[in-house]
């Protein structure tokens, strides 16, 4: 008994240890440029962020940004002076609760970071991931402008084992949420398409655990979409319901999804 006892000791600590050199492998950004940790090549390109190639726009009730010319959905509606889904924003700043942690799965720019940072407050956290370099270069500068000391930003990506993704270049590292073993989560959102599945999946000991509230794309639920999109949305949906929450569509779009804890 005590040499099964010491042997799950030494298999824990291979799997903590083996967890911390995952963590070493991807960038970590706590509040302050001067205190990311990551791979060497990757930390030179966020310290000289080319600053001449964007503007600063501030944009009413949701922040100021670095935005360039190689624009996208979220940057054309934030140069329109208005802040990015906000009937996600408003969802946001009722659920998370302060003193809390707050997740944001692909963060992309950070529009949702910064209302997670100020709903949470000084006492609370935000964890943001963003596994693309350049979006993610462009979130932590974001979050230096405005003075986010509550972020922590991950280039990282999130499923349901460790992996690694090769879409992006450099590729990006992909863990379960699981692995962090958060505690006082009060809101999760998610925005990957295509791979609510697998986050969920990687995600639930932290749901059942901290029963947070969940804003959800889930792409595939329009009119006319194929038939394995339906299918995607469907099983996201059942997933969910079976582990007590209790979903409902947000504003009537047919992606955005809002999850609520029975």
């Amino acid at each position: 008994m005590k040499y099964l006892t010491f042997l799950m000791a030494v298999l824990m600590t291979m799997v903590v240890s083996c967890e911390k050199k995952e963590a070493k492998k991807y960038l970590k950004y706590h509040g302050r440029l001067d205190k990311l940790e990551g791979p060497e090549a990757e930390k030179e390109l966020i310290f000289h962020f080319p600053r001449a190639l964007y503007k600063v726009y501030e944009v009413k009730d949701a922040g100021k940004f670095y935005i360039d010319s190689r624009q996208d959905l979220v940057k054309n509606k934030l140069l329109s002076g208005q802040g990015w889904e906000p009937e996600v924003q408003t969802i946001l700043k009722e659920k998370t609760r302060p003193g809390t942690t707050a997740i944001d799965v692909g963060a992309h720019i950070g529009t949702h970071s910064l209302i997670l940072s100020d709903s949470v407050g000084e006492r609370g956290r935000v964890i943001a991931f963003e596994p693309d370099l350049k979006l993610y270069s462009e979130l932590v500068e974001n979050l230096e402008l405005n003075e986010k000391k509550n972020v922590t930003a991950l280039r990282a990506g999130l499923g349901d084992e460790f992996s690694s993704q090769e879409a992006w270049v450099p590729s990006a590292y992909i863990i379960p949420l699981d692995s962090l073993g958060l505690d006082n989560v009060s809101l999760i959102k998610i925005d990957v398409p295509g791979e609510e599945e697998t986050i969920l999946k990687g995600a639930e000991e932290t749901l059942l655990k901290n029963r947070p509230f969940i804003v959800l794309e889930i792409s595939g639920n329009r009119p006319g979409q194929k038939a394995r999109r339906r299918d995607r949305v469907e099983n996201a949906v059942k997933w969910l319901q079976e582990r007590g929450y209790d979903l409902f569509m947000i504003n009537n779009n047919y992606n955005l999804w809002f999850a609520e804890p029975l």
